[in-house]
This record gives C-alpha cells, sequence and structure tokens, in this order.
C-alpha cells in the first residue's frame, strides 16, 4: 500500500467521517496513512457461511456421486467478463478433462440471460435439465456443462475445485473451503492502466487477506488454457497441495469472524465518540 494511496483517500473521506467501520483487515493501511480511524467490525460472509459444509449432503441433493470428479466454472456475472473468460473456460474444459477422464462441470450462473450467453460463446444450445453438451473433437469425449441458476454456495460445497473470475467469488470459495484457482482477463489497454494502478501484488481476496500466495492467480498472458488445466489438475491431484489451502482458507475465515455480531455496536459507540 502506497502513501500516495493514503493521500488521495484524504480529501474525498476526511472531512466527512468521524472513522471507517471495515470488513477487511488491509483497509487499515489505507485509511491510517489518511489519517482516518478504522475499526475491524469482521466479514457477514464469514458468519453466514459455516466453517464446515455438507460436501456430502449437497452433492446428494444435487444427484453427484460422491468419487465424481467436480469441478465448479465462475468466468464472471457481466457480459465482458463472459466474452473474455467463456471461450478460455471451455478450452480449459477440454484440456483438463483430456488430462483426467471423466470430469464433470458446474456453471452456477445467475440468470437465464447469462446461461444463454455463455451457450453461444461456447457454440453450444441449452439441453434438459440446464445442460449444455458440447461435441467431442478429434479425440476424446463429449463435454458437458450443468448450470445452477444461482446456486454458487452450492456449487462450491460440492465441487473439488474451482475456477474463478477474480471478484467476491473468489472469498466465496475459500470460506466454504473449496481450491480454487483465479484468473482474469481485460483488453490490453484495460490491463495495462490497471496495473499502473496496482497497489497490491495480488488480485485476489484470499490472497490479499492472507497478503501471501496461497491461491494460484493466472492472468492476461498468463491465463491460457493449457496453464489453468495444469493448475486445477494439480489441486485435483496433490493432496499436500489441497491440504495447504484448506488450512490457509481456515485461518482466513477465522480472521474475518471478528465479532461482528457484538462488535458492530462496540465499534459504532467508539466512531460516535470521535471529534
Amino acid at each position: 500500500m502506497d502513501a500516495d494511496r493514503g493521500r488521495r483517500v484524504e480529501p474525498l473521506i476526511r472531512e466527512g467521517v468521524n472513522g471507517v467501520l471495515s470488513i477487511f483487515p488491509f483497509e487499515r493501511p489505507l485509511f491510517e496513512q489518511a489519517g482516518i480511524p478504522l475499526f475491524e467490525i469482521g466479514h457477514p460472509l464469514a458468519w453466514q457461511i459455516p466453517e464446515q459444509g455438507d460436501r456430502v449432503g449437497v452433492r446428494a441433493q444435487l444427484g453427484i456421486a460422491p468419487a465424481t470428479q467436480l469441478v465448479a466454472l465462475l468466468p464472471g456475472s457481466r457480459p465482458s467478463e463472459l466474452d473474455f473468460h467463456v471461450p478460455l473456460f471451455v478450452a480449459t474444459a477440454r484440456q483438463l478433462q483430456a488430462r483426467l477422464g471423466a470430469v464433470e462441470f458446474l456453471v452456477p450462473l445467475l440468470g437465464a440471460e447469462a446461461i444463454q450467453h455463455f451457450c453461444r460463446l461456447a457454440k453450444g444450445r441449452l439441453g434438459p435439465n440446464s445442460r449444455l453438451t458440447l461435441p467431442a473433437l478429434s479425440s476424446g469425449a463429449a463435454l458437458e456443462f450443468r448450470f445452477l441458476p444461482g446456486q454458487a454456495h452450492a456449487a462450491f460445497q460440492a465441487a473439488d475445485v474451482a475456477l474463478v473470475a477474480s471478484g467476491t467469488a473468489t472469498l466465496e470459495a475459500a470460506l466454504w473451503k473449496c481450491p480454487l484457482v483465479i484468473t482474469y482477463r481485460l483488453s490490453r489497454l484495460t490491463a495495462w492502466m490497471v496495473r499502473r494502478r496496482a497497489v497490491s501484488r495480488f488480485v485476489g481476496l484470499p490472497n490479499i487477506i492472507l497478503d501471501r500466495a496461497v491461491v494460484p492467480e493466472l492472468l492476461q498472458e498468463q491465463a491460457t488454457a493449457s496453464a489453468l488445466a495444469e493448475a486445477l489438475a494439480h489441486l485435483l491431484q496433490n493432496l499436500a497441495a489441497r491440504q495447504a489451502m484448506l488450512s490457509a482458507f481456515a485461518t482466513l475465515h477465522a480472521r474475518l469472524r471478528a465479532d461482528t455480531r457484538g462488535g458492530v455496536l462496540q465499534a459504532v459507540e467508539q466512531v460516535c465518540t470521535l471529534r
């Protein structure tokens, strides 16, 4: 976090607030540099999401066998995100299936419009039971995606791993203890502008909060189908790598589970005493 960013915040906020209630621990340096008192109150998702999910129960509800290799794909929600990510995610799914054999893919997009957009970009049509089946290439099996509209939490609980476009969904995956790979693509110009203004060495919330590279981040030029498939296969096949990531996610969950329910009231009272 650079000093310049702290100065940029001050004119916008300093004169209008007594203090800040923060849900993220990494925000403290930003506001302290601006001279604004900050109180951590924990993240509501850390209380809403249990520390242990029900993988077996959710799979049973979805009709998925316990031994199935299951990958959740979250390419984003905005049309521009789908434009950049759907062809990449489909190519990654093909490569992963070629490496590992039978793999099932869950896509918990929000709404019929996003699902239809995914199908158009994947060059296929939505079939019965919210499934998209793409024909096999020169070798290999057909590729099938199962859509779970608005059920990202179920997908994270059921999946063995997830491929997630950078955003809030990366934090949800971590809190549901779903090992993941983070990716993102932008136009070249936008990516150049973002990199110039970056204030963190990470883009994914789990890595930013823990301040270390817990989750692989494959962005822009590094985000190729072969690289993403390799990273996902590593998490599916390497027990030590999975356990290390899950252990870090448990630490993350505990860190964000500040006493949100009682602490908010106390923090508000403290802010109100400031002048």
